[in-house]
């Protein structure tokens, strides 16, 4: 049984692996763009950077699902406030499984 971890990402040493992940699987981007998202997303967003964490797999503790969080403005009733907006959730589909899945849930729940 392969096993498991999900840790907070670190922002530089984890970028590729995190946009590799997101090329694999949110194919509704390719590799630049989703670069230039986490770039956006993570690091320059004027509200405040994300947080990101990564779920590892096996000995090697490949990365192999990401999941994270980000602040946006939004209008409730025409007055602004600021939200909390889960993003960016993938796993590689061999590691698709309701545990791996739930590890990654529960870290963005329990950060919130």
């Amino acid at each position: 049984m392969t096993e498991y971890a999900v840790r907070p990402a670190d922002l530089e040493r984890d970028e590729d692996a995190i946009v590799a992940v997101w090329t694999r699987n949110l194919r509704s981007h390719d590799g630049p763009t989703h670069r230039a998202k986490f770039d956006w997303y993570y690091r320059q967003n004027p509200l405040g950077p994300g947080r990101c964490w990564v779920l590892e797999a096996g000995p090697n503790r490949d990365v192999v699902g990401t999941a994270g969080t980000g602040l946006r403005r939004l209008r409730v009733g025409g007055a602004p406030v600021m939200a909390g907006l889960a993003s960016d959730f993938a796993v590689d589909q061999e590691h698709r499984v309701l545990r791996p899945a739930m590890m990654l849930a529960r870290a963005v729940l329990g950060a919130l």
